[in-house]
């Protein structure tokens, strides 16, 4: 199976996509578009040495184009790992009500909700998507996004992989039982057969008498 790095990215601000896309991406920005959503307060490496797995990045800017993404790649079969989801992108609906509609989606889809505000209480947010859900207060460090979305990426492949390996497993034991009850069932038609004596005395009621007289003697 091919390593998911599918990740999703929901913001009504086109210079905090720009800034996703220069993350996940290491594309070059104009100078000022990661300081409005990243904290470079502390000393950290280039995005060069930063990244390292090469992520396969949709950006849209309402919640509602997110939640047709999620439908789209799941009839397609390409789902995404990672979603990174905005709180407030007017005018279009609210960033929870986004997650939970994509969770209904997509089970297994990890989902960061980013705001920098505090409209929902994290048991508020856990309680509607119930797991595999973070809460990410801007501003926040391009490693922490960066290491949100490579651990996501990792977590999901690591249980599609494990999830693969029961179904295996599950249908290697279907398998066994079919063979063990096909086995059994030759070995009470052997013994059906070892218990049964035919013999075939034809038409002639004298070979008949002839059988019997060689059973007496």
């Amino acid at each position: 199976m091919t390593f998911n790095t599918r990740i999703l990215v929901m913001d009504d601000n086109p210079e905090v996509l720009e800034a996703y896309r220069a993350i996940f991406s290491a594309q070059a920005t104009q100078p000022g578009f990661l300081e409005q959503f990243i904290d470079e307060s502390a000393s950290q490496p280039p995005l060069s040495e930063v990244s390292r797995l090469v992520f396969e990045l949709v950006a849209v800017s309402q919640g509602q184009d997110g939640v047709a993404e999620v439908e789209r790649a799941m009839q397609q079969q390409r789902p995404f790992a990672v979603a990174f989801v905005d709180i407030r992108m007017p005018p279009g609906m609210d960033g929870l009500e986004v997650a939970r509609r994509i969770r209904a989606l997509d089970a297994h889809i990890y989902i960061n909700i980013v705001s920098a505000y505090s409209d929902h209480s994290v048991d508020e947010i856990h309680d509607q998507l119930q797991h595999d859900v973070q809460f990410i207060k801007k501003p926040v460090s391009r490693g922490e996004l960066y290491q949100m979305a490579r651990d996501g990426c990792e977590r999901w492949n690591h249980e599609q992989a494990l999830e693969a390996t029961l179904q295996k497993l599950k249908d290697e034991k279907q398998q066994l039982e079919a063979s063990m009850h096909r086995l059994e069932q030759e070995r009470q038609n052997v013994v059906r057969t070892e218990k049964t004596v035919v013999v075939d005395f034809g038409h002639s009621g004298e070979e008949f008498a002839s059988w019997v007289d060689m059973l007496d003697k």
